[in-house]
């Protein structure tokens, strides 16, 4: 996680949400992709689209 927040921190978009998702999820089939995204992220996801902008 450390890398995803130093990266978003570079391109001044670190008060951007991260939800963590099992890899890889590209280039595999749905049914398999499907098995690494759990209900906590799509609840971390969903959380994280019903807060407020973060204002710049």
């Amino acid at each position: 996680m450390d890398f995803a927040e130093n990266l978003l921190k570079q391109r001044n978009a670190g008060a951007l949400p991260l939800a963590i998702v099992g890899h890889p999820v590209g280039g595999i089939p749905s049914a398999d992709a499907a098995k690494l995204i759990s209900d906590s992220v799509i609840d971390e996801i969903v959380r994280a689209l019903q807060k407020e902008p973060v204002s710049r």
